[in-house]
């Protein structure tokens, strides 16, 4: 099989899971990989300065799919870009595939393909004919399946949830026992582009601050798309001294940092949100989520049961979860118990295999 996707770094959920894939699908299968990351977390093509990584892509794409023509691959997976950009990019691949479209299985990592397949009407027309013939789409649940109404057939659309590591995984009676510490900590796990939410955190602290609450430490980790992204948050950071600003973080600074969080704050509202995967390793760790309702997120929170929801992504929505949250520790303790039990159904094994599947499927194997 042929595989198509961005692959760390940088590391987002996109280049995370189809990650896991890679190694997976290549322990059991002859998997010959391309390679399509541009090597930041800057989306889109809105300035002078990302017009030679765009072009570099393009070459890349239009070298992958001559290579594809040539393959004997059964099935071809590839983890397509939501931007406009990278959309022509992947119409462009599709175009000179031709017939061998319905080999491919498009794996949907986010929530903004709806306007990125029908932003306009010839764009929209490009997507029913050349998207509509693939092989399968895989969203990530049953809130993003809109992004593909009316250009995917209903029945090769699959809905695979993400995954949270086993090694972030706590042992069932530790879950919870972070909300003792104090001061509490507050953490957010995300790239730092602003609409993921860390402002909320930032004005959250601050309000907290003005107050002389001393309950809760926020703690920052991500790495920023730009300079100035991760100056804000520096700054942030040396201003207020209820935040800890972590900057880009491993495989074992995140466990670590995992470990410690008795909450995960998601205030996202970035438009090609999808299924944040610091939700799935929240609930691994014993943690309970605060989380806007936003793309997918609803597919896999329910306030009240996994967290509390955030009115909007500000620092007084903030605030108000998290005070009540310490006003019921015992119903607190009692979420990330049940986190943790669910987190079950979000192990990284009954992710690729489920992907392996639908692959298998378009391949005529199964």
């Amino acid at each position: 099989m042929a595989f198509l996707a961005p692959l760390p770094p940088p590391v987002t959920g996109q280049s995370q899971c189809d990650a896991a894939v890679a190694e997976h699908l290549g322990a059991n299968h002859h998997v010959e990989v391309i390679e399509t990351s541009k090597g930041e977390l800057r989306q889109g093509a809105g300035s002078l300065e990302q017009l030679p990584t765009t072009a570099r892509q393009i070459v890349r794409i239009l070298g992958a799919a001559r290579t594809l023509r040539r393959t004997p691959a059964d099935v071809i997976y590839h983890s397509p870009s939501q931007t406009r950009i990278g959309n022509l990019k992947d119409l462009l691949l599709l175009t000179v595939l031709g017939r061998r479209r319905g080999q491919v299985v498009l794996h949907l990592h986010g929530g903004g393909f709806g306007p990125t397949f029908g932003r306009d009407r010839p764009t929209r027309l490009l997507s029913e004919r050349l998207v509509g013939a693939i092989g399968a789409a895989i969203v990530l649940g049953p809130r993003l399946r809109h992004q593909v109404s009316g250009v995917v057939p209903h029945d090769r659309v699959r809905l695979i949830a993400n995954y949270a590591d086993d090694d972030l995984f706590c042992a069932p009676t530790d879950a919870g026992t972070n909300l003792d510490r104090t001061p509490l900590e507050v953490l957010f796990l995300s790239s730092l582009f602003p609409s993921k939410g860390w402002p909320a955190l930032v004005e959250a602290a601050d309000i907290l601050a003005g107050r002389g609450d001393q309950r809760f430490r926020f703690v920052i980790a991500g790495g920023a798309p730009t300079d100035e992204d991760r100056e804000a948050v520096e700054a942030a950071g040396e201003r207020l001294p209820n935040i800890e600003v972590v900057g880009h973080v491993d495989d074992q600074d995140r466990a670590a940092l995992l470990a410690r969080a008795g909450v995960v704050a998601v205030p996202t509202t970035y438009p090609w949100e999808g299924q944040p995967m610091a939700i799935l390793e929240a609930y691994a760790a014993g943690a309970v989520v605060l989380a806007t309702d936003h793309a997918g997120i609803g597919d896999v929170f329910t306030p009240g049961e996994n967290g509390y929801g955030l009115a909007a992504a500000d620092g007084p929505s903030v605030v108000a979860a998290l005070e009540a949250l310490t006003a019921d520790p015992a119903g607190t303790t009692a979420m990330a118990r049940h986190n943790r039990t669910e987190a079950e159904n979000y192990r990284r094994d009954r992710f690729v295999a489920e992907v392996e599947k639908v692959v298998l499927e378009v391949a005529g194997v199964l």
